[in-house]
């Protein structure tokens, strides 16, 4: 190729070399970390409250809610029938001394129910005694709106 002097030789264009925006990645992990955080949270109120329904409820009737004692002798009958083996025989004897443990730990749980509401009573009746007349009935009125979600009521 001949150069011709007339005509000025171009350069070819220079490279321009354009950088990548700079990656966000924190902002990334930082809406992960949210999204985690806000389930752990949203999971964690709502398992709270579910376990608190559930005393609540087992505490105003302790003779009829199911207690954790007693799936956990129908547990053990389970395992003992399946691990050892047991006739139908063996399984009903097991069965019925089980039986007889779940009725005295229903009894312990009216009992022990029975007796926290006593002591509830005679906690707010003796804190009564030793306040005035208009913050008596607060008192009363603020043990009847904590309280009766438990199934205890003042005495009157």
């Amino acid at each position: 190729m001949t150069s011709n002097p007339s005509i000025p030789a171009t350069a070819p264009p220079p490279t321009v070399v354009v950088a990548p925006a700079p990656r966000k990645k924190w902002k990334a992990v930082l809406l992960l970390l949210l999204v985690f955080g806000l389930g752990c949270f949203v999971g964690g109120g709502g398992v709270a409250l579910m376990a608190l329904h559930r005393a609540q409820a087992s505490f105003r009737n302790p003779a009829i809610a199911d207690s954790a004692g007693a799936k956990f002798l129908g547990r053990v009958n389970r395992n003992i029938d399946k691990e050892l083996k047991l006739n139908p025989e063996q399984q009903q004897a097991v069965r019925e001394e089980l039986d007889v443990t779940r009725n005295k730990l229903r009894e312990l749980r009216v009992g022990l129910v029975r007796d926290l509401r006593a002591l509830a009573a005679d906690t707010l009746e003796r804190i009564s005694n030793r306040l005035p007349e208009e913050k008596r009935s607060i008192l009363r009125e603020k043990y009847r709106e904590r309280l009766r979600p438990w199934g205890v009521e003042p005495p009157e």
